[in-house]
């Protein structure tokens, strides 16, 4: 028998393969485990610099803390069976392709993916983690890293938990998602339930069914309930941002009465608006369609309007609490212009044309503006808008007589 004698060169050798790994290339279509998939001829195992070329089929959980595996364009990693797992704990991971996996936790090192990532069950993220395409399909997402959702990226989840930090610049979309960490947005993100008890800042847009919040949330910019909001912490709206309500406001007393609404822009609710705590605010507005009650404190110098209000001043349907003298309320609309005796729009919702009527000499001007301030169209001395090229959605009617004094201004919901 041979005896194997090391060199010291042939044992320096052994010792930088043994310790920094071997890079990997595939070069055919195959098995993780099958040699022949890669060029040298061999098994990449954890602590290899591996690249995927090739439509590879992951056939074992992989599992590394250093070394790299980098999936290029127009190849691919997919797992055998259901319920494979890959996880990065150091090094790098970089997709441009395509991986199918059950679970993806990226624990430690860096992670980017450029092109699609298909997760069928969960993904963990404790990494640094750049999104720059597709996150999709997962039934769970956690996120207690530094996760930046990149312009023109996307995430499709079920369920969202944010503990820790995300930059959304791309889209979210979720069914239900639960913010106890630090949120920046200046993206889209869509939801069926949302709760934000950590720390959230809109410079975006966002849509949710049910809205919940019980931390800090700052709106710079726009955002859709199409049910429910419930405030037991603190919300702030700047000016120029908007909240669209379709049905209940409240903002709700606590233990520790810290349920606080600043209002400096505008809030429209569809239905009933309730405060037990503190709204303030001193240049915003409230629009109301239903029923109004203040058992708590309304405080500052901010406009509420009642569509269905009171006879007689404070214009609330129940106040057992405190209101400010200097909070204002929108008129009757119900104008006397010039003689005429009322204007009304109808139908409302619109679909095809929006007819106004007036008394004896009707308004000068007519402005649509869509629901972020942005003017649609002007009309002089018209009965009619035709309304049929216009998205569905909230818009709003203004109109202005002969000295250019807005007389009145009405919400028109397009279907």
């Amino acid at each position: 028998m041979k005896t194997l004698i090391f060199t010291p060169v042939i044992f320096l050798a052994f010792l930088l393969s043994y310790s920094f790994g071997i890079s990997y290339i595939s070069v055919a279509d195959g098995d993780w485990t099958t040699p022949t998939t890669w060029d040298p001829v061999g098994v990449p195992i954890p602590g290899d610099d591996i690249t995927i070329d090739t439509d590879v089929i992951l056939n074992s959980n992989f599992y590394y803390t250093a070394g790299s595996v980098t999936i290029n364009e127009d190849a691919s990693l997919t797992e055998d069976v259901a319920g494979r797992s890959f996880t990065v704990n150091g090094g790098t991971f970089e997709n441009n392709g395509v991986l199918r996996i059950t679970y993806l936790v990226t624990i430690g090192g860096t992670t980017e993916n450029n092109d699609s990532i298909y997760i069928y069950v969960s993904f963990l993220n404790s990494s640094t983690f750049d999104n720059n395409g597709v996150i999709a399909e997962a039934d769970s997402f956690l996120n207690e890293g530094a996760y930046n959702n990149n312009a023109d990226a996307e995430i499709l989840v079920s369920n969202f938990y944010n503990n820790y930090n995300i930059d959304n610049f791309g889209v979210i979309d979720a069914t239900n998602f639960y913010n106890a960490g630090t949120i920046p947005n200046s993206g889209e993100m869509w939801f069926t339930n949302f709760t934000n008890t950590g720390s959230f800042v809109n410079d975006g847009e966002i849509e949710s069914n049910d809205f919940r919040n019980t931390g800090t949330f700052h709106n710079f910019s726009y955002i859709t309930g199409t049910n429910d909001f419930t405030n037991v912490g603190t919300f702030e709206m700047f000016a120029d941002s908007e909240f669209e309500i379709e049905n209940n406001f409240l903002n709700c007393d606590s233990a520790n009465h810290t349920a606080l609404f600043i209002n400096n822009g505008l809030v429209e609710v569809g239905h009933h608006w309730a405060n037990t705590d503190t709204v303030k605010g001193f240049a915003g507005e409230f629009y109301v369609e239903d029923s109004t009650f203040n058992f708590g404190w309304m405080k500052g110098s901010f406009d509420f309007c009642d569509l269905t209000p009171p006879a007689t001043e404070p214009y609330i349907d129940y106040n057992s609490g405190t209101i400010d003298p200097d909070i204002t309320y929108c008129q009757d609309p119900v104008n006397d212009l010039e003689g005429s005796a009322f204007i009304s729009i109808y139908p409302n919702p619109a679909r095809n044309t929006l007819y106004i009527e007036s008394g004896n000499t009707g308004p000068e001007t007519i402005k649509l503006y869509d629901i972020i301030g942005n003017l649609i169209s002007s009309h002089e001395q018209a009965n009619s808008i035709n309304t049929s090229e216009l998205q569905k959605g909230i818009y709003f009617v203004e109109f202005i007589d002969k000295n250019g004094n807005i007389i009145m201004r009405e919400k028109l919901i397009k279907e």
